[in-house]
């Protein structure tokens, strides 16, 4: 009715070879009292506790090469400090294969633990050391860690299971170069306000996400590599704040990192690579800080700002990804938690982490959009060689695009419709397209420098409402072009372009204080143009204004045109 054998107190050394110890009421083997007995070869099934129960102590402890198989019960619980170590022991058919707690110590190496329920169990502050271990076919988890429990897993191979690994209810831990792949739903979760460390490991091929961080959880991830898992590489949602620096993000099924349903975090030096929809998608009131990172060649857009999402973006390189290079769609920056306030927790305010850090160098949302309303920033990135536009802003999206290079895309550089609003500011345009406003689209484009674009620096289509001011466009095909749209234009400084205005189709667009200098025209008014030119400077023009078309509705007032190289105004023949 007890236990098959008792090992007790120091000084104990018995030592146990191919028994078969089986049927007992209590457990199969107890060892306590820091008792060192040598454990070998031996079969543990049946018995109704635990197979092996260790307590208080047992550093001396040695379990090789056994067979421990339960049913329903637990295969070897550490417990009370117990510590032990147990090397190439196969644990199958368990409901837990070993579980760990009350500050419970074991150390692990090279065992196999298969179709249990759940391979290791770290429960109320256990830990252990899990080296070299094969986790497979476990039908809830390889690994829990729960309740304030800190292990260590190295090295380990987590296989074709229900999940990997679950960190949950405060639970804490290490992970460091571990195998995860093929588990059939998300391979990680954490969750719960846990707090682990995962360092160096590899997330592959998983059913559906690779990791996801939900639930007010934190935790710190570097240098993972995450690939071709299904829905994404990594979700972060519901008040989770991680850390996520360095970690490789590539192939996935859908987006390589989706932030999410108030999701925070910050994100520092990650490569997002070759995912099959978006690099990064932050929706629904999400605010994370991504920094540094190397968002190129994905499927999608390499960055997607959507449905609520906010944050800030900076330093990053974002280049040659397939949609565009950033895609602001659906209300983004319109948050759902866009009183300024966060989501409380335990009746408190939260503060996540990406909140508190830079606050006094990152431009408040507040000085952007109007109160109540939130606003990505998007800041002092390299956004090149996008395969269609550089920065697209759609259904109403929002964004403030800060200080970035943006350069060499196929189509626009930056493209604004469907009533999105777009600051654009301090940012070099370099070689490509330029800026397009179209469709109610409103742009406020602040002291950027144009520089060799091929097409127009800017260009308004029907409906388009900029604001265009303090720009200097450098050896562009035309500088500001005018198809339909309606805008006011100031300040800006127009040089060596072929075209430096060029205006046509029912546009109201007002033209003013502006230098237009050393470009082959200066002012190129078009068929049924509406546009009011006032105190501009045209220097050192071929022509400083040609007007070709009929139905032209053009005002000139208060101009300097100074030393055009053939005339100061042209108006040709028919227009009118």
């Amino acid at each position: 009715k007890g236990f098959g054998i008792c090992v007790e107190d120091e000084g104990t050394k018995p030592l146990l070879r191919e028994n078969t110890i089986a049927d007992n009421g209590a457990g199969g083997l107890r060892a306590r009292n820091n008792a060192a007995a040598t454990v070998r070869r031996n079969r543990f099934h049946e018995n109704r506790g635990p197979q092996i129960v260790v307590l208080r102590g047992c550093e001396k402890l040695m379990v090789l090469k056994n067979e421990i198989w339960s049913g329903a019960r637990i295969g070897v619980h550490c417990r009370d400090r117990g510590t032990g170590r147990f090397q190439e022991n196969l644990f199958r058919d368990c409901y837990i294969g070993i579980r760990v707690d009350s500050q419970a110590n074991p150390h692990l190496t090279k065992n196999l633990l298969q179709a249990c329920h759940i391979g290791a169990a770290c429960v109320r502050y256990g830990r252990g050391m899990f080296d070299e271990n094969e986790f497979a076919n476990n039908r809830q988890a390889c690994v829990a860690v729960t309740t304030g429990a800190n292990p260590t897993f190295f090295r380990c191979r987590m296989v074709a299971s229900e999940h990997a690994i679950l960190v949950q209810h405060r639970g804490r831990g290490r992970f460091d170069g571990n195998q995860i792949k093929d588990n059939n739903t998300c391979q990680i979760i954490v969750r719960f306000w846990s707090d682990p460390v995962f360092v160096n490991n590899h997330v592959t091929d998983g059913r559906e996400e690779g990791m996801r961080i939900s639930d007010h959880a934190r935790g710190t991830y570097q240098h993972n590599h995450f690939s071709e898992n299904g829905i994404a590489n990594v979700e972060v949602r519901t008040g989770a704040d991680p850390i996520f620096e360095r970690n490789l993000l590539f192939s996935a099924s859908g987006c390589g990192l989706v932030v999410c349903d108030q999701g925070y975090g910050t994100y520092l030096e990650n490569i997002v690579d070759g995912n099959r929809t978006d690099g990064v998608r932050v929706e629904t009131g999400a605010h994370p800080t991504i920094r540094a990172n190397h968002l190129n060649r994905n499927h999608g857009a390499g960055l997607h700002v959507a449905e609520g999402g906010d944050g800030v973006f900076e330093k990053n390189e974002i280049a040659s990804n397939r949609q565009a290079n950033v895609l602001v769609t659906g209300a983004a920056g319109i948050s759902q938690t866009s009183t300024g306030r966060l989501p409380a927790v335990n009746g408190k305010p939260a503060t996540p982490r990406a909140a508190t850090k830079d606050s006094s160098k990152s431009p408040g949302s507040s000085a952007l959009s109007p109160p109540g309303e939130s606003m990505p920033v998007l800041r002092r990135n390299w956004i090149t060689h996008a395969q269609t536009a550089g920065v697209v802003a759609s259904s109403r999206g929002r964004c403030a695009v800060l200080e970035n290079v943006i350069a060499f895309s196929a189509q626009a550089a930056v493209r604004v419709t469907a009533g999105s609003l777009l600051f654009v500011t301090g940012n070099v345009f370099e070689g490509g397209e330029g800026v397009s406003v179209a469709d109610e689209g409103q742009c406020f484009l602040l002291g950027n420098r144009f520089e060799g674009v091929t097409g127009s620096a800017v260009t308004l289509l029907t409906g388009a409402r900029p604001i265009m001011a303090w720009n200097t466009m450098v050896g562009c095909n035309v500088g500001f072009a005018c198809d339909g749209g309606s805008g006011v234009v100031f300040e800006n400084a127009i040089v060596d372009c072929k075209t430096g205005i060029s205006a046509r189709h029912f546009n109201r667009t007002t033209v003013h204080s502006n230098v237009i200098a050393g470009c082959d025209v200066g002012c190129s008014i078009q068929a049924r143009a509406k546009t009011h030119i006032r105190g501009n400077v045209l220097r050192d023009n071929g022509t400083a204004v040609t007007c070709d078309g009929e139905g032209i509705t053009a005002v000139f007032e208060a101009n300097l045109v100074l030393s055009q190289r053939d005339a100061g105004v042209v108006i040709h023949s028919g227009a009118a």
